[in-house]
Formats: structure tokens, sequence, C-alpha cells
């Protein structure tokens, strides 16, 4: 694992060959291209953290080039939704498990947002700290199988239930219903359980 802080970075550093997870934090990348990340393509990343990197533009094809990605974590950089939708259609790696978009001011998410991980499982799915106000299980319903999804402390008010998710945690606290869903009586999940704020 290769860790680097600092916030006047804007270059990404060449890594060692036997390299397999990177992150940057605190990092001053602004536009975050193919040719940016070029420079950690010589390695074969597993998990690249670009946590709170003063990212405001993602090309498309920004990972493209990273066919052995398995986790990625872009919280806390204000990219707006559909430049974030078109780099995560643009990943190319089969083997993605998990992905992190905390905290990025997100306030809609499209039924197509994560159509690239069709049948794939993951691990966890984390959409916390956005502004998102409503739960759609369509954004959702792509995936075969997510082991734990974080929608926590988002301003979500509305369920809709139009499509069933296979998962085995869901996390909701910190949002704002005015009456919590009856996930168990919809039989929306085909297994797992969702946890709610007592607040």
């Amino acid at each position: 694992m290769a860790s680097c802080t600092g916030q006047y970075m804007k270059h990404l550093p060449r890594l060692s060959p036997d390299v397999r997870g990177f992150m940057l934090f605190l990092g001053n990348l602004r536009h975050l291209t193919r040719s940016v990340l070029a420079r950690l393509t010589n390695v074969q990343l597993r998990k690249i953290n670009l946590r709170r990197c003063k990212i405001y533009l993602v090309q498309p094809e920004a990972f493209a080039d990273f066919a052995h990605l398995e986790v990625l974590d872009l919280s806390g950089n204000p990219v707006p939704m559909p430049e974030l939708r078109a780099c995560l259609t643009g990943i190319t790696s089969r083997s993605m498990h998990a992905v992190a978009l905390t905290n990025m001011g997100l306030a809609f998410l499209p039924d197509d947002f994560f159509a690239v991980f069709v049948n794939m499982t993951f691990t966890k799915v984390d959409l916390q700290k956005n502004h998102l106000e409503a739960f759609n299980t369509a954004v959702f319903a792509p995936f075969r199988f997510i082991e734990r999804l974080f929608l926590s402390e988002n301003r979500i008010q509305e369920v809709n239930t139009s499509h069933e998710v296979s998962l085995e945690k869901l996390t909701l606290h910190g949002n704002l219903f005015r009456e919590f869903p009856d996930f168990c009586r919809s039989q929306l999940f085909t297994k797992g359980k969702a946890e709610k704020s007592t607040t």
C-alpha cells in the first residue's frame, strides 16, 4: 500500500511494481483524467483511494486502464453526478467489489447510475453524507448482491420499491423519514436486514 498526504500535491507519484493499493488524502488534483492517472498504470492496482483531493471533474475514461481494480473511493470530492456516472461507466475491471462515494453533494441518482456493475457482487456500496432525498431501489437493482449498502446521513424521506434488491445489510440512520418504511412487509429484499435511526 502506498499512502500520500498533501494539500499541494497536483501530480501523482510513480509507484513500485509491487504496490497493489494507493491512497492520496487531501491532494489537489482538480481534473482527474486518464493521463493524470497514467503514472499509476505501471502497477496492477487493486485499490485506489482519492478521498478529499479537490476533484471537480472526472474524465469518463479515467479508470479504463485499471483492469484489476477492486475498490474505488472518491469520497469528499464535489464531482457533478453526470460526470461521476460517466466515470463509473468507463470502469473496465470486472473485479470491482467496493465503491465509496460519501460526502460528494449527490442529490439524485438515475436508475442507470450503477449499470456498469450489472450481475456483480459487491461487499460495500457507500453513499453516506450526501443530499439524497429518495431511496430508489432501481438504482441498486443491477447488482447481483450487495453485502452492505450505506445510505446514512442523507435527506431521504421517500422510498421507491419498484425493483427487488439483493443485499445483506442496509443502513439508513440519520435521514428524514416521517414514517420508517416496512421493508419486510414489502418483501423488497431477497435477503438481509435494514437498520433505522432511533432519533
